[in-house]
């Protein structure tokens, strides 16, 4: 079982302090996000989503908490697979207008890869 790093992040949204701690094991990525020391979220990633999605990148964990906030959900674990939505913004993110076809290409290999 891989351990949550210790090293916590924190991130300032909308004057909200939220801290967060990433995973990364064999099976992809976890982040956990808290909110005034409760877990409110935890999210997972396969791996072959990591390759492209950095859960490191501020501007993600933004974008992720900002998602479940409009959606209402602020526990247990999600999976980025199940979240087609999110994961379409998290790689606007990721991939530049210039990388087109490797988005495109990326995203038909998860969808592959989920079904």
């Amino acid at each position: 079982m891989t351990k949550w790093k210790i090293k916590k992040r924190k991130i300032i949204i909308d004057q909200q302090i939220y801290i967060y701690s990433i995973k990364e094991s064999d099976d992809g990525t976890d982040i956990l996000i808290y909110n005034e020391k409760q877990p409110i979220l935890r999210l997972r990633e396969s791996w072959i989503e990591s390759w492209a999605i950095n859960f490191y990148r501020p501007k993600a964990v933004e974008m992720i908490i900002r998602y479940y906030q409009k959606k209402d959900i602020h526990s247990g674990l999600q999976l980025l697979q199940d979240e087609k939505e999110l994961f379409l913004q998290l790689t606007d993110l990721f991939f530049s207008e210039n990388e087109k076809s490797e988005k495109e290409l990326f995203i038909r290999r998860c969808e592959k890869n989920i079904n």
